[in-house]
């Protein structure tokens, strides 16, 4: 997945010759309270916070006082950076948009936190219909090829699988996607194998869980 693929065409960014009202009234179209400035070259200079300029005369340009502005490089990312470093931009900033610039720091579009988790839904197949399994596997013992071989055995297939961290550092979570509603037959084949299975969802409760993160993520996010 390409960073340019998850730029929002709906947020528009403010030019910094704009005055605080027509700020303001820029804010009351957007659904975000932060927003994107750039100048007559479409060069990105900072965001803008409508808490900011609330109490600011209202025909005061954005370029005249930069302390209105958040400025700093590490509120972008760059289109060419991988995804993952967006997803950890966006924790790190706490912010619901960051801002998008190629290497000469033009100023691209945004990516919201909405946009970011429609799209992630959509590439790692959750929307897909199937069931998750969830292993519980020693580092050493991990095999990819040898998840799928077991999996495909019981006539499954696995539609996205997802690595991360245990409780201890010797272990991994792996959670896998299958194309089977019913798994019963490919987890008595992993426990034959060894492994062991900490969860399974079938596709009703996965999806009522998703949304349930889904919805904790944007309200922390004050999406």
């Amino acid at each position: 997945m390409e960073i340019r693929q998850l730029i929002d065409k709906n947020i528009h960014p403010l030019a910094d010759t704009q005055t605080v009202r027509e700020a303001l009234l820029a804010f009351e179209n957007q659904k975000y309270d932060i927003l994107p400035v750039i100048d007559q070259y479409q060069n990105y200079i900072g965001l803008l916070r409508k808490e900011d300029i609330l109490s600011r005369e209202a025909s005061l340009t954005l370029n005249s006082n930069t302390k209105l502005l958040h400025t700093s490089n590490s509120d972008v990312i760059h289109v060419d950076e991988h995804f993952y470093e967006l997803i950890s931009k966006l924790y790190e900033l706490n912010s619901p948009i960051v801002p998008v610039v190629d290497k000469d720091e033009t100023f691209l579009g945004v990516v919201t936190t909405e946009r970011l988790m429609y799209m992630f839904s959509a590439s790692f197949s959750f929307v897909e219909p199937g069931s998750i399994l969830t292993l519980y596997i020693p580092r050493t013992d991990y095999s990819l090829a040898e998840i799928a071989q077991i999996v495909e055995s019981e006539g499954g297939a696995i539609l996205s699988s997802i690595i991360h961290n245990s409780e201890v550092p010797e272990a991994v979570y792996v959670t896998l996607k299958i194309n089977l509603n019913n798994l019963s037959s490919i987890i008595q084949s992993f426990e034959r194998h060894g492994y062991k299975v900490k969860s399974r969802f079938s596709e009703r409760e996965y999806q009522d869980v998703l949304k349930d993160r889904y919805d904790e993520l944007m309200n922390f996010l004050n999406v």
